[in-house]
């Protein structure tokens, strides 16, 4: 996949971020997805061959570990929305730093 590829993909899926959600699901979203670009401006540079092949390292382990990755981003989320309810609202923000 081209770099340009890649940047496209990631501002369709920002576009889609700022049109479709609202409230804390869109300013979690919006952090995530410029996390996402400054990932790959860092290291999919043709500029810096040994970032984008430890990228390709870190994707094999992300790959094998998957399954646990997507649980503990579940249990996250879980923690976000348990948190948006929590009373008093100074101890919401508590939730999603355990």
């Amino acid at each position: 996949m081209q770099n340009s590829e890649i940047k496209k993909d990631v501002n369709d899926a920002n576009e889609i971020v700022q049109k479709c959600f609202t409230g804390s699901a869109k300013q979690f979203s919006t952090i995530i997805m410029y996390s996402v670009k400054k990932t790959v401006n860092l290291y999919c540079s043709l500029k810096s061959k040994k970032r984008h092949e430890s990228l390709i390292e870190m994707s094999k382990c992300v790959t094998k570990n998957e399954r646990e990755i997507r649980k503990c981003l579940n249990i996250f989320d879980n923690q976000l929305i348990r948190g948006k309810r929590a009373e008093p609202q100074n101890t919401r923000i508590g939730y999603a730093c355990w």
